[in-house]
């Protein structure tokens, strides 16, 4: 291979700011990393960390291949094992917590560590395919959107599934996959890849699904899928071996989440598309991302990289259409098309741009982002104001046990973490 100075300028200044993208990145999302889990949506970091501390004192087995919401001296209820997500996410978070201690760094750690890996592949992939700038714009896109912001320091399953499902994809649409470097590569991970991202989540996946509508060779998506299924069909057999109503709290999880039998779709549309979408991503650069995908769909250069942005695109929203109801409840459903906007971004500047409406754009973007993300997402810290009062009354009698009408419920998951108490149910009116 002969040596290029341009190309080894590119890869020099590329890296460079990749550093320096992936520092600023991490900055912002290691402000108060130490904090309880104050934040909206921060029952997930409690949830991977009750069950991760329970995978450190029971193993695997002993929590039944699940996360195991239990607490000492009180008998496992079904409930304790919630089943909804499979225990990859909470082996991640126990990994964190026996190399550097039980305390509420650990699922942040993890979830930041994700949401960078995401962050420096959507520049690397960008820049791959265009150039310097326009990668530096999808980075930057994705690296402070105030919803990647701030959910990229939740453990959920979203930031952990992201990266796998965008390497998979990158490598299904490269440019350059016919290199033997890369070939002797590719078939195993396109195997790799679907199977780990449905270890996480049953649906982890779903980017099959943009494959699967714009990759010219559908085999190739085949063994991907299949390991999948496999996947899918062994945690099926181990939890019905184990609990035999644990693939009806399956079902159950998956109908809530699509939202079957009831009329969720004409208020999840609007909301989602309206709403969460703005507010994890800013209008900002919601428009720019639109009118990058106009420029990508319109110019004649750029035809080779629609397929791509087309399987991202069906890859965010498939999600959105298929589980409307878990979307419509949950914003941070949206996280999977933060690929696609910043690739929009990114196409937005394939053309050439005067320096100073570049430089406008981007402060307008920083400035927009800084607002939402404390107006929407950092600010309010009140949602579990009754939880860390039911915890400081536990610490202050350490024998009272906390009532509660069900033994799995988002109101118990704080205690659950911070006292390690027993919960038990609390019997309604009219119960023997």
């Amino acid at each position: 291979m002969t040596f290029s100075p341009r190309s080894f300028a590119r890869r020099f200044h590329g890296g460079i700011i990749l550093f320096l993208l992936l520092l600023l990145s991490a900055a912002v999302r290691m402000i108060g990393i130490d904090t309880p889990f104050l934040r909206p949506h921060e029952a997930n970091n409690a949830i991977y960390s009750v069950a991760a501390r329970n995978l450190l004192r029971y193993g695997v087995t002993g929590c039944r291949y699940s996360n195991f919401l239990g607490t000492p001296g009180a008998p496992p209820l079904p409930q304790d094992y919630y089943r909804n997500h499979f225990p990859t996410l909470s082996i991640f978070v126990a990994a964190a917590m026996r190399l550097g201690g039980i305390d509420d760094v650990a699922p942040r750690l993890v979830a930041i560590l994700f949401s960078l890996f995401g962050v420096a592949l959507i520049f690397l992939v960008t820049l791959r395919r265009f150039s310097l700038i326009p990668a530096l714009a999808a980075g930057l896109g994705a690296g402070l959107a105030p919803g990647a912001v701030h959910y990229g320091r939740i453990a959920n399953f979203e930031v952990v599934i992201l990266p796998f499902g965008l390497l998979y994809l990158d490598l299904l649409f490269r440019p350059d996959s016919s290199n033997p470097r890369i070939a002797s590569r590719r078939t195993a991970l396109l195997l790799l890849l679907p199977v780990v991202a449905t270890s996480i989540d049953p649906p982890g996946a779903l980017f099959l699904a943009g494959a699967a509508v714009f990759h010219r060779n559908r085999r190739e998506i085949l063994p991907g899928f299949v390991g999948a299924c496999a996947i899918l069909a062994g945690f099926a057999f181990v939890y019905s071996s184990t609990d035999p109503g644990a693939l009806h709290q399956i079902l159950h999880s998956i109908q809530m989440r699509t939202g079957i039998g009831t009329a969720v779709l004409h208020s999840a549309v609007p909301t989602i598309l309206f709403r969460h979408i703005p507010v994890f991503f800013t209008p900002l650069a919601v428009a720019i991302a639109l009118f990058g995908a106009g420029i990508l769909l319109s110019n004649p250069t750029l035809r080779s990289h629609r397929r791509f942005f087309g399987a991202l695109f069906v890859w965010g929203f498939s999600y959105l259409l298929l589980f409307p109801q878990a979307a419509l409840i949950h914003e941070y459903w949206v996280f999977y098309l933060l690929p696609a906007i910043a690739f929009g971004c990114a196409a937005f500047l394939t053309t050439p741009r005067p320096r100073a409406l570049v430089a406008a754009v981007l402060a307008a973007f920083l400035v927009e982002s800084h607002l939402v993300f404390h107006r929407f997402h950092d600010g309010p810290k009140g949602s579990y104001t009754e939880e860390f009062a039911i915890v400081s009354a536990i610490r202050s009698s350490p024998t009272r046990s906390p009532l509660y009408r069900s033994p799995f419920s988002p109101r118990t998951l704080h205690v659950r973490w911070y006292t390690d108490a027993r919960v038990v149910e609390r019997k309604s009116k009219g119960e023997n």
